[in-house]
């Protein structure tokens, strides 16, 4: 038995699903390799609480050189792994990033820019739910992990350096809130 009487006769339509049949499987293939950034060497971690209430779980991973604070982050391929301890709206993460990037003296056209960006990708997160922010070739990119799914989902575009420095510069910047955790990220305990 032979594939080609599979095939319809009409070599026309033959060649559009010879087409579609190779972007399926290179889609299949590119989604894969989204997701290498898992195999990264961890640099550090860092849980946040708020008095007593345990907030989220964090890493740092690196891909071959350890990400080193004096570099902007943008030019360094990293992801920054949080893991959600409660449930939390999407508007309050958006709350929370906008609270961040004021203390850290961003001017309000960056952050309305930036804000839209992520109002229109953050997830609500429940307790066990995971975001991911990658850079990868200066290019930055958000994943989600559901706590019930195995897979990771690319979420949004890929954003900007200026963005990916200020998103990370709320854990890893010198100006962060949270200089402990920082050092714990960065492997400094």
């Amino acid at each position: 038995m032979r594939w080609s009487q599979f095939m319809p006769k009409n070599s026309g339509l033959r060649s559009q699903l010879l087409s579609l049949s190779l972007l399926f499987f290179s889609t299949v293939c590119l989604s894969r390799e989204d997701f290498f950034w898992q195999q990264w060497t961890k640099q550090g971690e860092a849980e946040f609480s708020y008095l007593f209430w345990d907030i989220y779980s964090s890493s740092l991973r690196f891909q071959s050189e350890e990400v080193v604070p004096e570099k902007p982050l943008s030019e360094q391929n990293l992801a920054l792994v949080i893991r959600y301890q409660r449930d939390i709206k999407g508007e309050k993460l958006v709350e929370a990033t906008k609270d961040q990037w004021e203390q850290q003296n961003y001017t309000h056209d960056q952050l309305d820019r930036w804000l839209e960006q992520l109002s229109s990708i953050y997830p609500d997160v429940t307790e066990g739910d995971s975001l991911a922010f990658v850079v990868l070739d200066k290019r930055g990119y958000f994943y989600f992990k559901p706590v019930h799914s195995p897979d990771w989902v690319k979420i949004g575009q890929s954003f900007s350096p200026a963005f990916s420095d200020a998103f990370l510069s709320i854990w890893l910047g010198e100006k962060t809130e949270y200089p402990a955790q920082r050092q714990q990220l960065f492997g400094e305990k």
